[in-house]
């Protein structure tokens, strides 16, 4: 996984975060949920491997 700023990151200064949100193709940062919600689905799969996901709301497009 690799996760954007998420919101419980309080050592980033709010201004980064509202900037990195504004940024963001969705407008929202990443939630530590989501992030979860990930991790939990990949390790269900049985048949999922050597993957990256990238949880960062549009931040970065690949």
């Amino acid at each position: 996984m690799i996760p954007a700023y998420v919101v419980a990151q309080a050592w980033v200064p709010s201004a980064r975060v509202d900037a990195m949100r504004e940024h963001a193709l969705l407008k929202q940062n990443t939630a530590i949920q989501d992030v979860a919600d990930q991790v939990v689905q990949f390790c269900r799969a049985e048949s999922i491997t050597g993957q990256v996901l990238v949880i960062d709301g549009g931040i970065h497009l690949h």
